[in-house]
């Protein structure tokens, strides 16, 4: 009997933590392994700074994998984690040099080997160097959870038109034609990267798949809060400032006096307590809760004492974050600026939540209004959202995916 198995291949990410490589990538997985006739293991290529610096928590979460029948194969890479080590057009032969000796020793065992091998490969770096040293196509499936050409172009670490955008534009198209199959996170992540390659659409190759969260784990907890009581939940940085967060805020309170913003983020304070204390909110300094590196355990009795889930992004971002997902999962109704394309046309197709101007201009009695009347009706259609998000219900979009 041949055996069907997936690998996911990550580049240096900590999956140790319970983060983002647990929550859209194990966790499914696991529903995947429990419900279909499948293997699931981890290839990590990690920095050996990483990999000494956290050997006993890796050491930990291995064992804790292996409980739940998933293996961890990690193979220690010289190419550090860090922000000097973006992938500018000359460390590309050094993140060859690198990967290409790993990549054909697997090329070579997995040929030996009778099973039906799949590898879902979530960065563009290990995604391209698969792409052309790897060999067999079929079993290799794009997963990028992000823009990264546009992102690094926004951000400053590339210039526009630079070699390096350009080079990796061309990269993109290579991975995107050599891959299976490629995965999106939103409809409109899929045609920002279509058209940016000049490639026709292909529902067979080219899938939307989003962000998914664990319903179970984030099913609403009922508790009595106050009627106006907003959360953000995430990291504090080039896409999402403080400073935003707080003039929306702000504005709310302008209005409605009584209302909570709530801040979960595992960001240093060292990036955001200048703002969080400037002279500019003092006056809505006590209304806010803050909370730093929050488990993700504890993270569904924190965002049931709000209603209003928040993401106010300062640049264009195509992507469905994860947040949006796991607000909707906790009953949150999600505000989103326009700058959130990926989530403000999931909304404009599900009516899920409420999308606002970048300028917070139109926030008013009005507003205040449209949120209690959005709150009332609010989610009609769950059930089928649910389908499309819950990570219990991936199962058989995975296995669709992976054959």
């Amino acid at each position: 009997m041949v055996n069907r198995k997936v690998r996911l291949v990550i580049f240096n990410e900590d999956f140790w933590s319970k983060g983002l490589i647990y929550t859209q990538h194990i966790i499914p997985f696991r529903k995947l392994i429990q419900k279909h006739d499948y293997s699931f293991e981890i290839v990590a290529f990690i920095s050996f700074f990483d990999l000494i610096k956290n050997r006993r928590k890796i050491a930990f979460f291995r064992n804790e994998l292996i409980k739940k029948n998933i293996h961890v194969i990690i193979r220690p890479i010289l190419y550090l984690r860090s922000r000097f080590f973006y992938p500018r057009w000359y460390l590309i032969p050094f993140l060859f040099t690198n990967l290409f000796f790993y990549i054909i020793m697997m090329r070579f065992t997995d040929w030996c080997r009778n099973e039906e091998l799949y590898y879902n490969l979530r960065s563009y770096q290990i995604a391209l160097v698969f792409c052309l040293f790897y060999g067999n196509r079929k079993r290799l499936v794009f997963d990028p959870r992000s823009d990264m050409i546009n992102e690094l172009v926004l951000i400053g670490i590339w210039k526009k038109n630079s070699i390096s955008e350009r080079l990796w534009k061309y990269f993109e198209k290579v991975t995107i034609n050599r891959s299976n199959k490629v995965l999106f996170i939103s409809n409109t992540m899929k045609k920002d990267f279509l058209n940016r390659s000049g490639l026709d659409d292909n529902k067979d190759r080219y899938i939307v798949y989003y962000n998914k969260v664990d319903f179970n784990h984030f099913e609403p907890i009922n508790k009595a809060h106050k009627q106006f009581t907003f959360l953000y939940s995430g990291s504090l940085g080039h896409w999402n400032n403080l400073y935003t967060y707080l003039s929306f805020f702000k504005r709310i309170c302008n209005i409605h006096n009584d209302s909570v913003l709530y801040i979960v983020t595992s960001t240093r304070p060292s990036k955001y307590t200048g703002v969080l204390n400037s002279s500019e909110f003092m006056d809505i300094r006590n209304k806010i809760k803050l909370f730093t590196n929050v488990n993700y355990e504890d993270l569904p009795g924190i965002y049931s004492e709000c209603n209003y889930g928040l993401q106010l992004m300062n640049k264009s971002d195509s992507r469905l974050g994860v947040k949006f997902v796991e607000y909707i999962a906790t009953g949150l109704i999600p505000i989103v600026n326009e700058n959130v394309k990926g989530a403000v046309e999931f909304i404009k197709i599900y009516s899920t939540g409420l999308v606002i101007k970048n300028d917070f201009d139109e926030i008013d009695e009005a507003f205040i209004d449209s949120l209690l009347d959005i709150r009332a009706s609010f989610p009609d259609n769950i059930s089928y959202i649910r389908q499309l998000i819950d990570a219990n219900s991936s199962a058989s979009e995975l296995s669709k995916i992976f054959k």
